[in-house]
């Protein structure tokens, strides 16, 4: 059985990509917490934390800290949780879950609090963040 990271991050499948170099993709969640949410996912099929090299680690979350500071400003986000979880996919991803001060879910992001968004509106908040990546 494939595996869907691995298929979004070779290009098999579609995703509204926000970022992607030699080594880690990072796209928008098909089931957001909160606009924004965002999945960081190294290419390489990676189970899980105890198989990850600590430079990949590293790099997965430099990525992840500039996925969270682009969605401040580029969403008007007041913070953003960058989490790690089990997953029902086993390949391993950091999320980055921008909050907002009318989200109401405390100071953690409900995981379980998943919805599906417009195509239009993925699309837009894809562009966005894109936008306030390519300002450096």
């Amino acid at each position: 059985m494939g595996c869907i990271f691995c298929d979004i991050a070779s290009g098999k499948l579609d995703a509204h990509r926000i970022f992607e170099d030699e080594e880690v993709t990072v796209f928008l969640d098909a089931f957001p917490v909160n606009a924004g949410h965002m999945l960081v996912v190294p290419k390489k099929h990676v189970k899980g934390l105890s198989e990850l090299d600590d430079r990949l680690g590293g790099r997965l979350f430099n990525i992840s800290k500039r996925m969270a500071e682009a969605s401040e400003k580029a969403l008007g986000a007041e913070s953003a949780n960058i989490v790690t979880a089990p997953a029902t996919i086993e390949h391993f991803h950091v999320h980055v879950i921008p909050r907002y001060d009318y989200d109401l879910m405390g100071l953690l992001a409900d995981l379980d609090n998943k919805r599906e968004l417009p195509d239009e509106e993925m699309t837009e908040i894809e562009s966005k963040l894109k936008k306030e990546l390519a300002r450096g």
